[in-house]
Parts: C-alpha cells; structure tokens; sequence
C-alpha cells in the first residue's frame, strides 16, 4: 500500500492518485450530495422527539392532538425554511421567462 501511495504522489496513473488523494472540492462534492438526506434525518429526528414528550403528557385527548398539529406545521415548515436556505436558489435572479440563472 505504501508503494501505490508513494506512486500516486511521484505521478502515477491516475486511478491510483484518485484512490489515495481526496482533494477538498471531492469532500464538499460528497457533502451537498448527502445535504437532503441529512436534513430529511434530522426532520425525523426533532419531529419523533416532539411527539414523544406530548406522548408522557398527563393531558386528555383533544389538547394533544392540537399540539401535534403544531409540531407538524412548526417542524415541516421549518425543515421547508432550510431546505430552501440549502438549495442556494433564493437570492437568484429571475428572468423575464421565471428561469433561475
């Protein structure tokens, strides 16, 4: 493994320096990949806690399922909020056919 490393560095072929040599932009690349995924998890996450701890309340029927209509809405539209936030399309300009540039 050492020699296909010391390869990849003196300027191999370019398969070995792609599999030992992960340049910043390839990280990132992976990054934004997984961003949806990522935000789709922790929907699921903060929604599931939210719905666990009106769950233990001690109240009556009606007065939780108001709450869990509130932890639907606050939590979608949240998730709604940042989804937009990652996606970078909000401060673009908009032509006169309503493409994005």
């Amino acid at each position: 493994m050492a020699e296909l490393m010391a390869k990849a560095e003196q300027g191999g072929d370019t398969e070995t320096k792609k599999a030992y040599k992960i340049s910043p932009m390839e990280n990132d690349s992976a990054l934004r990949a997984y961003k949806y995924h990522l935000l789709t998890g922790a929907y699921i996450l903060v929604t599931a806690g939210a719905l666990f701890r009106v769950y233990r309340q001690p109240y009556n029927r009606n007065m939780k399922i108001d709450q869990i209509e509130t932890i639907f809405k606050a939590t979608t539209l949240g998730a709604v909020i940042v989804g937009i936030g990652l996606s970078g399309k909000i401060n673009k300009a908009r032509s006169a056919q309503g493409e994005i540039k």
